[in-house]
């Protein structure tokens, strides 16, 4: 008797061009939508998600298109914008280094904590006296991922980006961990995704997004809208729980 071992097909995308991504694996999810991976070396795709969590069929993703593409960016900004509409699906293919990875892989959660746990890898000495497991684990995952040099780096690049942003009279709306995006080696790139949250700064008007526990209190009590201010606030809120670990 043999078991049938069903093997899931990975999922392709076309875009409105005829070409053909490969989803490989998830980026990064958020309340916007959800970022994979491709198996073109520099390309990743993002999908809306409604409020179910599912693609969503309703996304005026061809206007939201044009109107980025009208915006004043600053010239070569790390910035990633959206290349072509899915043609079967809501959703946009857009450039991204292929060793990039969101800032939210300087938080230690469960996926990294289970790794560090079925690794089994000896603490070292500096570690090893620290009564409290979880605390340790997450100082391991500190220093492994960069220690503060890294971190410091990553934040002062992210800031330039928004500095440049706000210097052209635009708001980028969803500072977070999982817009942000950082690659390996030494001197890594910094880029920021999602960019249909960015537009310019208005008087009044408008909608603002914000990703749970980083809006400025004046955007969540929907006293004001997204401004540079409320940007600086969401980059504050990310820079103070990258380096504090006391969240």
């Amino acid at each position: 008797m043999h078991e049938s071992i069903e093997h899931k097909a990975p999922k392709v995308l076309v875009d409105e061009y005829g070409n053909f991504h490969q989803i490989t694996d998830e980026l990064a999810r958020g309340g916007q939508g959800v970022v994979y991976r491709t198996t073109d070396a520099d390309l990743a795709v993002k999908q809306p998600l409604d409020a179910s969590g599912q693609p969503d069929k309703n996304a005026n993703l061809r206007e939201r298109f044009q109107r980025i593409r009208l915006l004043p960016m600053p010239r070569r900004i790390p910035v990633s914008l959206p290349l072509a509409i899915l043609r079967d699906e809501p959703g946009y293919v857009m450039r991204l280094l292929n060793d990039m990875k969101p800032f939210a892989v300087f938080d230690l959660d469960g996926r990294s904590k289970k790794k560090l746990e079925d690794e089994k890898q000896a603490l070292p000495q500096w570690l090893a006296k620290i009564p409290e497991k979880d605390l340790a684990l997450r100082l391991l995952h500190y220093a492994s991922t960069g220690s503060t040099r890294r971190r410091l780096r990553a934040l002062a690049k992210c800031a330039t980006i928004l500095a440049r942003l706000h210097n052209a009279g635009m708001v980028y709306g969803d500072i977070s961990p999982n817009n942000a995006f950082i690659g390996e080696g030494d001197t890594p790139d910094v880029w920021l995704i999602d960019a249909d949250n960015m537009r310019p700064e208005l008087v009044s008007g408008g909608v603002s997004v914000y990703t749970p526990g980083y809006g400025a209190p004046e955007v969540v009590q929907g006293r004001d809208q997204s401004r540079p201010r409320t940007d600086c606030w969401a980059f504050a809120v990310m820079a103070f729980k990258l380096l504090a670990l006391c969240h």
